[in-house]
């Protein structure tokens, strides 16, 4: 079963978290664009997500393409 916890729509930026209940790292995080989405990273608890994306519009991923914004939660670290 999985089921969205957050939901934000900014600016023309969509960030969707998913919680799963079957996986050590339950939540999701993706970024929607044109109906796609993509996953950005996982994490085992809600806090992490929170972080991650006050990372992500203090650096300006949020202006970045959708494929730059992967490459650069690939090499995020909180």
């Amino acid at each position: 079963m999985t089921r969205k916890v957050l939901d934000i729509c900014l600016e023309g930026n969509h960030l969707v978290c998913i919680k799963a209940s079957d996986d050590r790292y339950p939540f999701r995080l993706y970024r929607v664009t044109y109906g796609h989405k993509k996953q950005l990273a996982k994490y085992s608890n809600f806090f992490s997500v929170i972080a991650f994306i006050k990372d992500f519009y203090l650096n300006g991923v949020d202006s970045m393409t959708l494929a730059e914004s992967v490459e650069w939660a690939k090499g995020y670290i909180a």
